[in-house]
């Protein structure tokens, strides 16, 4: 699972247009260095949470072939132990990262 539903808001003003996984470093955005990573590991399927302006990364991440990402939509925030757990159902029984 990645956690991507925050505000960034120590990176604000930045964060007020885009969402932190989002921002542009090096070249590309903060969020295809975590994907990318699980990717070469071989993970086959991602579970990524949205919220601040969650259209964007959405946007971004349906692009991709490779892994399987499946998003968890949040209408509020649900800080990270919220946005976990409205994720469960798509993270089924096993352990997960």
């Amino acid at each position: 699972m990645v956690l991507a539903a925050g505000k960034g808001e120590r990176l604000r003003p930045l964060t007020d247009a885009c969402p932190k996984p989002m921002i542009v470093v090096a070249g590309k955005p903060m969020m295809d260095y975590a994907i990318d990573q699980l990717e070469r590991e071989k993970v086959e399927d991602v579970v990524v949470n949205v919220c601040h302006h969650g259209d964007m990364i959405v946007e971004h991440l349906e692009k991709r072939k490779k892994p399987n990402i499946i998003f968890s939509r949040e209408e509020e925030r649900l800080e990270t132990g919220g946005g976990v757990l409205k994720a469960l159902p798509h993270l089924g029984e096993k352990p997960f990262m």
